[in-house]
């Protein structure tokens, strides 16, 4: 479970704060699917980097699995993000020159799993899947449709 609490974020601009996300107060249940809407300049992104632990709030409390993520080191920031958040980004953040199954594996390959390069590389087949694009494993990110990509 994740759970924001009275969440503010500053950032600086010249001599004043912009003040990005107000009293922000959320819970999202395990296996809870949500979506984050609103205008431009609402603070959708900032919202969530923060949830992704990507970047930190200013005031308020955020636990995720219980645990306060102010207290998280660097490597327990990663490591949550690496096993427990998962994101689609708006880029996708792919290697274009390289194929889909590589994409794939290579978040599992840094993500100092003991797994050898097998068990990997099928994990990755598995999660092709599930989102329906295995046939597409051996070709290059570069030849896929947007939608597609969004999957990989």
């Amino acid at each position: 479970m994740l759970q924001l609490k009275q969440i503010h974020k500053y950032y600086p601009v010249g001599r004043e704060k912009f003040h990005a996300l107000k009293d922000i107060s959320l819970t999202i249940e395990d296996g809870e699917f949500v979506s984050i809407e609103g205008e431009s300049g609402a603070g959708k992104s900032t919202l969530l980097h923060i949830l992704g632990l990507l970047d930190t709030f200013d005031r308020g409390s955020y636990l995720l699995d219980g645990k306060e993520v102010k207290q998280f080191s660097d490597a327990t920031a990663s490591a949550y993000r690496n096993q427990k958040i998962g994101f689609v980004m708006q880029d996708y953040s792919l290697i274009p020159g390289k194929t889909v199954l590589f994409n794939t594996m290579l978040p599992l390959l840094f993500g100092h799993r003991k797994e050898g390069f097998r068990q990997v590389r099928q994990k990755a087949l598995t999660a092709l899947q599930r989102v329906g694009i295995a046939d597409q494993a051996k070709k290059k990110v570069s030849q896929l449709s947007g939608g597609k990509k969004q999957r990989v």
